[in-house]
């Protein structure tokens, strides 16, 4: 019995088995005890049903034929292990109730399907890394399609993952062996990493929940990101993380394969992920959040928020696509996302793409410059846009150069004193109506198209935008239809690039994002580079159950709403 089903025995006795629709449903039978009572149970209505005749008659007493009536076939079991850091020692089995101490060792009891739960508490050293790059190296079997193998804190962000900037706290892309799909990491907060913190190789990767704190140390200045997705990897989902600390980006997808091969990512969607940049490294290109040498990815609901990107690094992006040795990112597109305070940055970039990107229904305010594009000399590509919200950046409001195809309709500009709107730059830019443009005292338009440009100081909270995730109902921009609206959420929690409502805008609400005092107040204790974290939104974590909602509906100076109030 124990083989045909598969499950497992832990302590005292203790049977498991789970069905398990990822990693979230599951149930168990437990215990000698139990399986007595069900035993003793059967019996009880099997004398029951003879005794009133039910035994002893043919099929075809029973009204049916000679037919075999057989069981449904019995779920797919799945085990459950737990490692906690406070054992006492590594000797448990696993179990809730003699856990393993290190997170290798507990990896090394799973088979593909099952769910390791770290508890509470701060994980160092080389046994709990899933790292290439420490002394000690165990790495999740693989999970099924449907059936992740899943690696999940008991407490969201209290399961800490340290590499102490001695190693990358989880890295398999060395070789093509190590390469493991269907792997969900929920709820851990990996922190301090060593030449990068984070990166995984394989397909239907799911990273929820999780928190990635700091790519190197604050004197380093080397060219990784904080969290990435490995080259050769489709399909990825990340959601619901916030990313903080030094890198050269947040989260990235990598272009090459473990032999360097240019291979990029493709189908992967970056949802309401949160990243906050203390420190970036000197010289290279920088970027909240970046597709690179990859094609058909998507970002839906991030936000690139409060960032300190350091002068000296050679460029500086919030969300971005192609650039550099990429000339092959195509069709990656942009829903729902705000870039905010950040005022080193462009809060778009793309280059070097080929077929059409999507920039839609964006939040680009404060930055140094909106959207911005180059081409960069290899054959032309086409960027729409639409119901963006764009508005006060300290230079320009949209950049586009090297003769590419860019397209405008229902944007809504809002042009602070000393910027220009849009770069009278060599590529082709054309306005479906209406795009609308308010210029500040001392602002300019730029180049010149079939857009409604508004008088100089109008007063735009006047116009409906009192609140930047949307414009007012009844008020003149909702009748022009111009300007972003995020208020729900994108996509079904869970949800994969073409799984069903995947890109859809839910009924779910966006606001508050999940578990937001928990992070912010991480974020607004973090001192390890830069200018110290207790600023911007995270500031309000000490005060506010919601500090980063709070912050931004209340970014124009008019109190927040009852967002979903007769809406």
């Amino acid at each position: 019995m124990a083989m045909a089903w598969g499950w497992r025995r832990g302590s005292k006795g203790e049977a498991r088995w789970h069905r398990k629709r990822q990693g979230e449903a599951r149930w168990r039978t437990r215990g000698q005890g139990e399986t007595l009572a069900v035993t003793w149970l059967v019996g009880f209505f099997v004398l029951l049903l003879a005794a009133c005749g039910g035994l002893g008659k043919s099929s075809a007493d029973l009204g049916g034929g000679t037919t075999t009536q057989s069981s449904p076939p019995p779920s797919t079991p799945f085990a459950t292990f737990y490692v906690d850091p406070q054992a006492a020692d590594d000797s448990g089995n696993g179990s809730a109730e003699r856990p393993k101490k290190y997170l290798s060792s507990g990896l090394s009891l799973l088979s593909p399907g099952d769910t390791l739960i770290l508890r509470d508490g701060v994980y160092t050293g080389d046994a709990n890394m899933i790292s290439e790059y420490a002394g000690v190296f165990v790495l999740p079997p693989s999970g099924t399609p449907g059936n992740f193998t899943t690696i999940k804190a008991e407490h969201v962000g209290q399961a800490i993952v340290d590499a102490q900037y001695r190693y990358l706290a989880v890295s398999n892309m060395n070789t093509a062996g190590r390469r493991r799909d269907w792997v969900h990491f929920d709820g851990i907060h990996f922190r301090n990493g060593g030449n990068g913190l984070f990166i995984w190789y394989g397909d239907h990767a799911w990273i929820s929940n999780c928190g990635f704190q700091d790519g190197m140390p604050g004197s380093a200045d080397w060219e990784v990101p904080i969290a990435a997705l490995a080259g050769g990897s489709s399909y990825g989902l990340v959601e619901d993380c916030w990313v903080w600390g030094k890198g050269r980006y947040g989260f990235y997808t990598k272009p090459e394969d473990y032999r360097g091969n240019p291979v990029g990512t493709n189908h992967v969607i970056f949802r309401r992920i949160v990243v906050r940049l203390d420190n970036t490294p000197r010289a290279y290109m920088t970027a909240g959040l970046r597709f690179y040498g990859s094609d058909t990815n998507v970002m839906q609901n991030n936000i690139v928020i409060d960032g300190n990107w350091n002068p000296a690094s050679g460029e500086f992006h919030g969300l971005a696509t192609g650039g550099g040795s990429s000339a092959s990112d195509r069709d990656d597109a942009f829903y729902g996302n705000i870039v905010l305070n950040n005022p080193l940055i462009d809060c778009y970039w793309s280059e070097k793409g080929t077929g059409t990107h999507t920039f839609s229904n964006n939040v680009c305010w404060d930055n140094n410059i909106g959207p911005a594009m180059s081409q960069d000399f290899v054959p032309p590509f086409a960027v729409a846009t639409s119901f963006n919200t764009v508005g006060m950046n300290r230079y320009l409001d949209v950049r586009q150069n090297y003769g590419f195809s860019l397209s405008h309709t229902h944007d809504l500009f809002f042009t602070r004193s000393g910027a220009t709107t849009f770069y009278d730059g060599n590529g082709t830019e054309t306005f479906a109506s209406p795009v609308w443009v308010f210029l500040s005292s001392g602002a300019a338009r730029g180049r010149g198209g079939s857009y409604t440009a508004q008088a100089a100081g109008a007063n735009l909270s006047g116009q409906g935008l009192k609140y930047l995730p949307r414009v007012e109902n009844g008020s003149p921009l909702a009748a022009a239809g111009v300007g972003a609206t995020i208020v729900y959420q994108l996509g079904g929690t869970g949800s994969f690039y073409g799984d069903p409502n995947w890109n859809a805008t839910t009924a779910v609400p966006l606001w508050p994002f999940a578990n937001e005092r928990l992070w912010g107040a991480k974020m607004a204790s973090y001192t390890a580079s830069g200018p110290g974290g207790n600023r911007g939104f995270a500031a309000l974590a000490a005060a506010s159950a919601t500090p980063l909602t709070d912050y931004i509906w209340g970014y124009l100076g008019n109190p927040k709403p009852d967002i979903y109030a007769g809406r």
